[in-house]
Formats: C-alpha cells, structure tokens, sequence
C-alpha cells in the first residue's frame, strides 16, 4: 500500500475535495452502522442499518463517479479482476431475481449486496491510503469501544435502552451472534493499529474491550472466528518475520522455542483468568459445538440438510434472493419440525450458512461467483504477501485486512454474516481494501481520458435512475417501518381496528409487506363482525408467505367461525403438508373429525399430536378421550379424560360420566362408583344414578359370593 497520502492520487484541491467527501461518507457508516439501534426486523433487509447504506450509497456513487474521471489507479492492483467478479455476482442475484417467484421482493433483497458493492468499489480504488485505512481503524475501534460500554452495562443489569437478550452484552447490534460477527470483522485491523497507528492508545482498548465482550457473549461462532483470525494473524506474522529474517518465502506456520513458550503463556494466563471467573461456563458451550446433541447445533445440521434438498430444485441460478424461507419448509423432516418449535412458528430466514444460503438463492452459479471473488481475494494477499517491494509494516497491515475477511469466511460456515448489515457490510468494504491494496508503492497511471468519461458517464446515469426510483423507495420504506410499529403497539394493546388501518395504510403503499398483511389479518380476525375481510387478508398473506403454517392455521379457523367447513378443512391440510408435526392443525382436524363423529379419524389426528407433545395437546385431552371412548379403546381413554376434567371443568359432570363407562367396560366396577358419584354431584342426568346403583349392586353381589366361597 503506498505510504504516502499524497502520492494515492494526482494533487489538486478538487482531486482532495472529492477524496475527503467520499472517505467521509465511508467513515460515517463505519461508525453509524454499529450503533444503530437494533430494530425489530419486519422486512427482512430493510431495518434502519440496511436504509442508512441505501441512503449513503447514492452521494457515494456520484463521488465515485467524479474520482474515476479524475484519479490514476494502482498500475497493478492486487486482484485486478475483482471488480469484474463483484459484477458477474450481482448480476446473477439480479437473474436469479427476474425468475424468482416474486421478483419484486428478490430485487430488493440484492439492494443490500448491491450498496455494499459500492462502498467496496469506492475502498477498491481507495486501497493506496494508509491514511484512509488508519482512519478506518481509528472510526471503528470507537465504535467498539462505545458498543462494548454499553454492552457491559446490559451484563451488570443496567440496559436502559431494553434491547434483546436481557443480561447479555450485545451492544446497540442486540443480538449475540451479530455482535460477535461485528467484532470478529474489526479486531484484527484495531490489533495492527495498535501497535503501529497514530492512536494506539483508543485502539488497545478496543482490542481489550472486544475479546472481553467476545468472552462475555459466549457466542461459539464468535469465538471461533476469533480464533480462526488470531491463527491467521500468528501465521503472517510469523512469514513476515521469517521471509525478511532469510530473504526467502518459507513455510507460513514455523515457530522457535522462545516464541511458542511466550505464546502459549499468553494464552494460559489470558484463557485461564477468564475461566476461573466464568466458572467454566464457556468451556461447556464450546465443546457443545463438537456434538450434535444440542437443540442449536442438531438445529442446524437439519437446517443444512433441508438446505441441500432445496439447493436441488433450482441448482443453476437458485430460487431467488431472499426467497430462502418462503420454499426451506417444504424440505425440512419431523424432527426439525420438533425442534422448530411444534406449531413451526419460527420463521428460518437464512441458512445459518453462508455459502449454503447463496447456492439456495442464487443457484451454483452464485455460489462460483462468490468463490471466485473469495479466490481473487486470496491469491491478491498471497502475491503481497511474497512481494519484496512492499515494507513490512504494510505487509502487516494487508496480513490484519486479510484476517477480518478470514475470521467472517469460517464463521459464515455456522452462521449467516453476510447477512448481517453490520458484518456483512465491513466484509465487503474490507474486500474492496484488500483487492485493491498496490503492489508496487507509488505504482499509479493514469488512464486513457475515454474510458474514465464512459465509467463516469454510466456510473451518473445509474445514480439519476435510482434518484428518480430508488431515493421515493427508501423514503417509502423508512416511512412504513414507522407505521408497522404503531400496528403492533396498536395490536399489543387490543386496539385491533386501529391497527388494521396502519397494516392497511402500509398495504396501499407497499403491497409485498409481508409484515403488513400479518398484522392486518391478525386483527381483523379479532374483530367482530369482520371475518370475511380476515379471510381475504390471510389469503393476500399466503401469497406472499406460501408456504408459512401459522397462516393456513388462523385462515382455517376464521373459516371454521364462519361455518365454512369444507374450507376450514383444506387449510389446516395445507398447513400439515407443510409441517406435518403442527400440533394446533392436527388437533383442529381431530376435532372436526370428532363432530363429525368420523371417530378413528379423530383418533389417528389426536395420536399424531401426542407423538409431537406440548402444552398445546394437554387441552384437548378430553376429545382424545372421547375419541377413543367412542372407539371402544377405554383402557387407553381412561388416563385422557382424567386429564380432561381438570382442563375442562365445565365439562366435568360429561366427562366423569364417560370415565365411569369406561372403568365399568374393564371390569373396574369401583372406580366407576366413584366415577359417577362424583358426575351426579357435578350434576349429572338421572341416567348415571341408574348406572351407579346398578354397579353397586353387582359389586355387593359379588362380595356375598365371595365369602359364601
């Protein structure tokens, strides 16, 4: 990387003007992006942190249009195709995007991947300044030291801002997984800076409060991705230092005795404080991850397979961007299901695997492209690494840019990172640094005054087309996620009409809210009065959310309110052919089934509940216990209609007459006494009196032959 600020582009106050506005953009979103409150997520990319790199994006590319028209570049940049692989990637997310199911919200999830691009495309020609790249360092070590502090406040019990995951230092991001990704892709570059920046000082105590929040957060991804950049950071090192010692590239992993007793003492004393005071906690969530015994790891690894089965479906250009969770469901086994959550309430909106994620969406042709870019990048830090014309120092510096992409690379293996608005955006800015760091310092040409007009030219078109689209559709979106939170403050609150009118104001303005059709059929079922609109919103939801089972479950019981059988019916079978371990749908058909008086039916609906379990299933036990009464079963009915009276009080004098039916059945003739003993004094008909008399004589005929025997 050149060394000198100056020499990264030709002199002149307009070349400095247009460097500083675009640097300045960058810098504020380094620094915005991570103290961002971390919002409820209703459309899937568009949350505030998304909005603010829309907004960003667009002075940023009429900069980026000025500085090419302007400015020289490297003469041989590290990976002078990356530019070239970006493009090819986000055209095929654009492909795969036209022939998605809705292209319309496939566009707009390739909006996150395309501004991040222009950040990374602005830090490709960028990459020559040390300057630039200090302040960078400088912006983000601010950031984590500020996202720490207030992270260290939640663990004391001090969160006065009331974020997610209460106890847990997760900063503004509020989430674990998410701040450790935040952290891992910032700390390798904040431990270069602060051993050779111009503020070590702000720098160290970034890198102290990052591991320590990293330990706090007892993310195993996060940690395994820090440890992965740590290696990596040893490893280029440890290359450097060799290469320069011998004048000769040897291997990357060799240590001497001295520096692998410091290292390892290091390690002892630094891992070894910590462990005593967290009581090895940590050392029980890492070793989780080596067993697929967990719920989160098991979790995953049924994901993944899921992933696979529908990576089949569209192996070329995928299902789309963002369409990941709309067709996952259709993939997934009983036991994911189980695991899911019985009711599958949980929306799956990533992978939880990067690289899995991309071939879903974007098909194998995705996935090449993004290896592509992940080759180039590789093969750019292996040519610098072996390049004797660059200083050590900024070996060094290349080796720590490296190590943030290297520690988001391994962690996207478990979690979803480029995902992430915060990650996601550093991994790509960071890329644009790297692809784009000189080989030679001070190597610059200027380029022939045609092809940086065209570039400009094109790059200001595409900036007046997004102006005259883009910029109202930000403005859109910004303005309905405001709305969307006083629908659900609104519905929270029980006022469902006013909150079926935001849900609809957001509808008229934006009709693919998947968010908005939720909360505006959800309280319209709550409406008296208003169950055919509830009806048609639930069916405007199942188009945008197909294959989503809470939704076929409510459509069918706003059917069923309204005497619509047949219909009531079909939707809860949507929903089983969906998930068939959805215990709220088996039951509603087994009570159907039940009215129907269709008893082995029933039977069969109830029994697949009970092999899913939940509290759900212990409320209507008493139809299991009907069922199976009606079906002669009573040795089996009996311990369900116990159950049965004490959720359905109600229904006790019934269900206790029943119960004594079924005890007299197997010979029990006592219990069935006192079965309809207690029926009459909860009201029974006379019939059971008849019954309980009649018991009690053959039992006290039974006693007499007894002792006659």
């Amino acid at each position: 990387m050149a060394e000198n600020y100056n020499n990264a582009h030709p002199p002149g106050i307009l070349n400095r003007i247009v460097n500083f506005v675009g640097d300045a953009i960058i810098l504020f979103a380094l620094f915005i992006i991570p103290l961002a409150l971390h919002p409820d997520v209703y459309h899937p990319y568009m949350t505030p942190k998304f909005l603010a790199l829309g907004w960003l994006m667009l002075p940023l590319l009429a900069i980026l249009a000025l500085h090419i028209f302007l400015g020289k570049r490297a003469e041989k940049p590290a990976s002078p195709l990356f530019l070239f692989a970006l493009c090819l990637w986000l055209l095929i997310n654009i492909i795969s995007s036209i022939y998605a199911q809705n292209p319309t919200l496939a566009m707009e999830q390739t909006a996150f991947p395309a501004a991040s691009a222009v950040f990374a495309w602005w830090a490709y020609r960028r990459a020559g300044s040390i300057r630039l790249l200090s302040a960078i360092s400088n912006v983000l070590a601010a950031a984590v030291v500020i996202n720490a502090l207030y992270g260290f406040a939640q663990y004391w019990q001090y969160d006065f801002l009331v974020l997610e995951e209460p106890g847990k230092p997760v900063g503004f991001i509020g989430n674990t997984n998410m701040t450790a990704q935040f952290l891992i892709a910032v700390l390798p570059l904040v431990a270069v800076f602060t051993l050779q920046g111009s503020m070590r000082t702000l720098n160290g105590a970034a890198l102290l409060f990052g591991v320590l929040q990293i330990l706090l957060l007892k993310s195993r991804g996060g940690i395994i991705g820090f440890c992965a950049g740590f290696f990596f950071m040893i490893c280029a090192w440890h290359y450097i230092s060799a290469r320069k010692k011998n004048g000769a590239a040897i291997s990357l992993i060799r240590f001497d005795r001295k520096t692998v007793l410091v290292l390892i003492l290091g390690i002892l004393i630094t891992s070894g404080t910590f462990l005593i005071l967290d009581h090895g906690q940590i050392i029980n969530e890492m070793m989780s991850s080596f067993s697929a015994s967990p719920e989160s790891n098991r979790y995953r690894i049924l994901a993944w397979k899921a992933s696979l089965r529908l990576a089949a479906r569209q192996p070329l250009i995928g299902v789309g961007p963002g369409h990941y969770r709309f067709y996952h469901p259709l993939y997934v086994d009983a036991e994911f299901w189980k695991l899911n959550d019985a009711f599958g309430r949980l929306r799956l909106l990533q992978a939880h695997n990067d690289y899995i994620n991309i071939l879903c969406e974007t098909g194998a042709a995705g996935l090449l492209a993004y290896l592509a870019i992940c080759f180039l990048l590789a093969r750019g830090f292996v040519r610098m690494m072996k390049n004797d014309g660059m200083s050590d120092e900024a070996k060094f510096r290349i080796a720590a840019i490296a190590a943030c992409l290297f520690s988001t690379a391994v962690q996207s293996f478990v979690d979803f990172n480029l995902y992430n608005p915060v990650s996601g955006f550093l991994f790509w800015l960071t890329a644009g640094l790297l692809a784009g760091a000189h080989l030679r310092e001070g190597g610059e040409k200027t380029q022939p005054l045609i092809p940086r007009m065209t570039v400009s030219i094109i790059l200001l078109i595409f900036l007046a087309g997004l102006l005259l689209a883009g910029a109202p559709r930000l403005k859109s979106v910004w303005r309905n996620e405001k709305i969307l939170r006083n629908a659900e403050t609104a519905f929270a609150a029980g006022k469902y009409d006013e909150s079926a009118h935001w849900a609809a104001a957001v509808l008229d303005d934006d009709p693919i809210s998947i968010d908005a059709a939720a909360f505006q059929a959800d309280a319209l079922r709550n409406i008296p009065g208003r169950e055919t609109e509830a009806v048609h919103a639930y069916l405007q939801w199942a188009e945008l959310e197909p294959n989503y089972v809470p939704i076929f479950n409510r459509l069918g019981q706003s059917y069923f309110n309204m005497g619509r059988l047949v219909e009531a019916k079909e939707s809860f079978e949507r929903a089983l052919s969906i998930n068939p371990c959805s215990v709220p749908d088996l039951l509603n058909l087994g009570n159907m089934a039940l009215g129907d008086k269709k008893y082995e039916e029933a039977v069969q609906y109830y029994q697949r509940a009970a092999e899913v379990g939940g509290d759900l299933l212990k409320q209507n036990e008493a139809q299991f216990g009907i069922a199976l009464y009606m079906t002669g079963r009573h040795r089996e009915a009996i311990p369900r209609l116990v159950a049965g009276v004490a959720f359905m009080p109600e229904k006790s004098a019934t269900l206790l007459e029943l119960l004594g039916d079924s005890y007299a059945a197997i010979g029990a003739g006592e219990e069935a006494a006192d079965a309809w003993r207690m029926a009459l004094i909860l009201g029974a008909p006379a019939t059971v009196r008849q019954k309980r008399d009649g018991i009690k004589k053959e039992l006290t005929s039974k006693e007499k032959a007894a002792k006659t025997q």
